[in-house]
């Protein structure tokens, strides 16, 4: 997420969607403390876990109106006029989330262990390459190329995380409240896309942007759904 965010410049876009994506991290780690907690038969840190999960939900649902008003700030008043240079730069932001997308699902197959984590990663994954194929041919349709050095950064990003999810106990448990939070970093890339979308017409980016965002919601309720499981002391 940090290398993401540093490959892009500094906009209403950065900041939200980054935002969204961090509310859904640290409702991941309550989650899962809050089921670790209860496991353990300490109810006092599981009541204070739900408590503090159920305020991130919150902030989180406090964001999903700013990705409109995050539209009208981006176009910086030019109005229609700056629709289609504002899609480019989704469509880009987008391709570029989903490279990213790739690379941590090929290293989080080599990290897991658990075989039901692991099916989904591998079900994604086969999803995610899909995905960067659409938007490809999306973003040559307009005359686009993929940001080579935008896809480079993101590259040494996912490397380091690899290393980092390598060295740590309870990778399952980690690598689900992150693959979490991720989901909702590309949820927001593809909420903010298919808005400029809309407003500019292009029927096409829209549907590719509602395909891909239903399937990355699925995928992050998936994950959730799995939580029980992955916070067990047998799946550390």
């Amino acid at each position: 997420m940090a290398a993401f965010a540093a490959s892009q410049p500094d906009t209403p876009e950065k900041l939200v969607s980054q935002a969204f994506a961090y509310a859904h991290l640290e409702v991941a780690a309550y989650e899962l403390l809050r089921r670790t907690a209860g496991v353990a038969g300490d109810a006092v840190t599981a009541a204070m876990a739900e408590d503090i999960a159920a305020e991130e939900e919150r902030m989180a649902e406090r964001l999903v109106p700013c990705f409109d008003a995050v539209l009208e700030a981006s176009l910086n008043g030019d109005g229609p006029a700056g629709l289609s240079p504002q899609l480019d730069r989704c469509l880009g932001a987008a391709h570029a989330i989903e490279k990213q997308g790739l690379q941590l699902l090929e290293i989080a197959l080599k990290i897991v262990d658990g075989a039901e984590l692991k099916g989904l990663f591998e079900r994604h994954l086969r999803e995610s390459e899909e995905h960067e194929l659409m938007l490809r041919e999306r973003l040559e349709a307009r005359g686009l190329a993929p940001a080579k050095a935008k896809d480079a950064t993101l590259r040494i990003g996912g490397l380091q995380l690899g290393a980092f999810f390598a060295a740590q106990p309870e990778t399952a448990a980690r690598l689900s409240g992150f693959a979490f939070a991720f989901e909702h970093l590309e949820i927001a890339a593809y909420e903010l896309l298919a808005r400029v979308a809309r407003r500019a017409g292009e029927g096409k980016v829209l549907g590719v942007a509602e395909r891909i965002l239903s399937e990355e919601r699925a995928v992050a309720e998936e994950l959730a759904g799995r939580w029980d499981r992955v916070a067990s002391p047998a799946s550390s």
